[in-house]
């Protein structure tokens, strides 16, 4: 793992420390007080790995050559659970011990419920044939025995999850005009689910449960637009789902709505899309944001002016969001807990933002199809403590300590320079790994109580790391596949030499010797053009063609650059009206012009120029390399259709439903590999 995946940090420590701190137990007490320890882990080519930073020190805590499809820890950060392509493993996150695991193939989509008792798993959905029943790909387990609690059918993965109250009292799932409420306690039979309660709304949209653990907790449901009525969103006591609603907001121009709720869930703000704008202004929809509140004694909407939405977060106190809205460059306004906008931060190509766990810190930046500058700014003050420059930016997460920023570069997004980069706030770089491979990232949660707050004078940033330059693109010559690996051909080979005149230039007049009518003047020859265009200057040798000399003090001349102006020399004006006058007959002008002409000496006796030598031809590859990059053609060709075929079997050993045209091309492999053996032969005796 360490040959494959580079790593570097600016702190330094002995890693059996580090293993130590990290399996400290979670609890109360002096040493669980002192755990200041924080997790972080990633995937890559070769495998997985779980890094530790304690006592200033990042370590390996685990490090498996398994190749997983994802990982994900549960909101609590208790347990970590591996998706591989034949069953789910659960470990305890602090310990990396295993803790159960899951006899489910070919999971897409993992999460955990809110405390970590439960893990939901979709796998994609196969319609059934004929009368059969609906394959219920949708499971809900329980964490620690791995016992099936509940099975849903599910078809579409956007929306596939079920949605938790806050203590894991009650889960609920949309079925067609109504929400259907579960007691995971209180299943009977996890393919049968006893239904506990209903929320039903006609042409229901979406819904989405306030997240607070304790106290009032609250349904929000999003009922869209139909027969010329308007779309509204409506907020549920959860205790009386078919009681009157709590707030209602009505408009019209929503397709869908992304609620997002406030920490201790008493606000939630409903962000709604259009797929069109009706008014052409936005190439991606039209947006508004609604704001309601649980005490149902206020609702609005927020003032955004004109312009797309970007980006809404919350504030981890509750008491104001802020909102990246409008056209590029976008504006950030901070809004308090009553939608009233008290800060306007400076316009700035950004479209993302995040609060800092402790709430002192913002990170606003510009990622997509942006740069990938993030700012971070204080809270406090206002001020810009500094700007990270993260050029093609898959995720940026603040650390559990509210102090350090994650940044990195997944394989998804680019093919190359795929890594992770953890920040200070002060935008020094404490941590790096590199990796040539890197498809996840993500930190493990952790009370951010752990970590004293900043309310006072910030620390001073700690040493950055050295970060290794990128290394020099390699130089050389283009060689096409067929010519890579082998002695160079003659032809290839002659584009390593200096490029040589050889001939006449294709299309350039050709040169005539001296005296032959037509051909240039040459020098000595009254009327012909000086060499640098200033009296005095040297001519050439008399060959055409010749480079000329630069005259000591003679003024510059800069291809493309503005003309000179010389102080008393005749401008085009004064010219023009010279020459019109010395047209009328004006003979003292033209006595004046005659006289440099007679006084002009003989003109030299021209020199005869040597013809040219004659273009050498140009190359034509033989047959035999042609039949060779022929065949090297081929096969590469036969290479990829046994590659093709090699896949098709692994889905039918998976069991995976195959069309008309996978099972031909199955048929075709031993005429493939013969044709193949043939070509090799034939290449190998070139």
């Amino acid at each position: 793992m360490a040959a494959a995946v580079a790593s570097s940090s600016s702190l330094s420590s002995s890693p059996a420390a580090t293993a130590a701190a990290a399996a400290a137990p979670v609890g109360s007490g002096n040493a669980a007080r002192k755990d200041t320890s924080m997790q972080l882990s990633f995937l890559t080519n070769t495998g997985i790995s779980v890094s530790t930073k304690a006592a200033g020190n990042w370590s390996d805590v685990l490090s498996r050559p398994d190749q997983a499809r994802s990982i994900v820890y549960s909101p609590d950060g208790k347990f970590l659970a591996l998706i591989f392509e034949l069953n789910v493993e659960i470990l305890d996150a602090r310990t990396i011990e295993p803790v159960s695991t899951l006899d489910v193939r070919n999971v897409i989509e993992l999460a955990f419920s809110p405390l970590g008792s439960y893990v939901s798993t979709w796998i994609r959905y196969v319609k059934p044939e004929g009368d059969n029943e609906a394959p219920r790909n949708l499971s809900i387990w329980n964490t620690r025995t791995a016992e099936l609690v509940a099975a849903f059918p599910q078809k579409n993965q956007a929306s596939w999850n079920v949605q938790w109250v806050g203590n894991e009292s009650l889960f609920a799932k949309q079925m067609t005009n109504e929400v259907q409420f579960f007691n995971p306690k209180e299943v009977e039979s996890a393919q049968r689910p006893k239904v506990v309660d209903r929320l039903k709304a006609e042409n229901l949209k979406g819904f989405s449960i306030s997240p607070n653990k304790s106290g009032k907790t609250a349904i929000s449901v999003f009922i869209g637009e139909k027969k010329g009525s308007p779309a509204s969103v409506k907020l549920f006591d959860l205790v009386k789902v078919n009681g009157a609603p709590i707030g209602q907001r009505t408009f019209f121009n929503a397709d869908s709505v992304d609620f997002l709720w406030s920490v201790d869930g008493l606000n939630v703000l409903a962000w709604t899309h259009t797929e069109v704008d009706s008014s052409n202004q936005s190439y991606y929809g039209k947006s508004s944001l609604h704001y309601l509140s649980m005490s149902g004694n206020f609702d609005c909407r927020v003032d955004l002016g004109d312009g797309p939405i970007h980006a809404v977060n919350w504030s981890p106190n509750s008491k104001e969001f802020i909102v990246i809205h409008g056209v590029m460059p976008a504006q950030a306004t901070l809004f308090d807990h009553r939608a009233n906008a008290i800060y306007n931060f400076p316009s700035a190509p950004r479209n993302s933002i995040s609060y800092s766990p402790h709430g002192r810190f913002i990170a606003i930046g510009g990622f997509g199809n942006l740069r990938g500058d993030v700012d971070i700014w204080d809270r406090l003050t206002f001020n810009k403590l500094a700007t990270i420059h993260a050029d093609n930016c898959s995720v940026c997460e603040w650390a559990p300590d509210g102090r350090h920023l994650l940044t990195a570069t997944l394989y998804k997004r680019l093919k190359v320079d795929n890594g992770l980069r953890v920040w200070h706030y002060s935008g020094a770089l404490v941590h790096r790994v590199e990796a040539k491979e890197m498809y996840q990232v993500t930190w493990r949660y952790d009370d951010p109580l752990k970590w004293p707050k900043k309310t006072a004078a910030l620390s001073p940033p700690p040493p950055p790391i050295e970060v290794a330059a990128a290394p020099a693109a390699p130089k050389g010559v283009y060689r096409p596949p067929g010519a890579r690996g082998r002695e160079t051909p003659s032809f290839f080979s002659n584009r390593d030499e200096p490029v040589r005149p050889t001939g006449p230039v294709v299309g350039a007049p050709t040169q005539k010797p001296a005296g032959v009518p037509g051909a240039p003047k040459s020098a000595g020859v009254p009327g012909a053009p000086k060499s640098a265009g200033v009296p005095g200057a040297p001519k050439s040798a008399g060959v055409p063609g010749a480079p000329k000399q630069p005259v000591p003090g003679a003024p510059r001349t800069v291809p493309g650059a503005p003309t000179r102006v010389v102080p008393g020399a005749p401008t085009k004006a004064k010219a023009k009206a010279n020459k019109k006058q010395s047209a009328n007959g004006n003979s003292t002008t033209a006595a004046a012009a005659a006289a440099p002409a007679a006084a002009a000496p003989p003109a030299a006796p021209p020199v005869p120029a040597e013809p040219a030598p004659p273009a050498p031809p140009a190359f034509v590859p033989t047959e035999e390399v042609a039949r060779q990059a022929e065949l090297e053609k081929k096969v590469k060709s036969l290479n990829k259709k046994l590659k093709q075929i090699n896949e098709i079997k692994g889905k039918k050993e998976r069991g995976e439903p195959l069309e008309l045209t996978q099972l031909t091309k199955m048929e075709n492999e031993e005429a493939l590999r013969k044709q193949l053996e043939a070509v090799n032969l034939e290449l190998q005796s070139l």
